[in-house]
């Protein structure tokens, strides 16, 4: 019926066309997926505080009172984060 044996008669262009919207389709899932695994891992940071600490910004802790700020660096320097003479220092800089 149209003469070329299949149902149709798409062209080369077309075909190309759709394998590129295919093409940024899985790209766009991607992207989707990685937006939400970063989300996720970005959420997750906050539970390493303490629930002492949720809603304490590294700079909103250390403006607070002295107590916080101190129990902070002492937390700091627990974990390792900061060296013996960082902490000296900054134990220093507080008082």
């Amino acid at each position: 019926m149209y003469g070329n044996g299949y149902y149709g008669g798409g062209s080369i262009i077309g075909m190309l066309a759709m394998g590129f919207f295919v093409l940024l389709f899985i790209a766009g899932l991607f992207v989707l997926i990685g937006w939400a695994v970063m989300s996720m891992r970005r959420g997750s940071r906050h539970d390493h505080m303490g629930p002492g600490m949720m809603g304490h910004g590294m700079m909103g802790g250390m403006m607070g009172d002295h107590k916080d700020a101190m129990e902070i660096l002492k937390m700091r320097y627990a974990k390792g984060e900061i060296t013996k003479e960082e902490f000296e220092q900054m134990k220093k800089d507080l008082q």
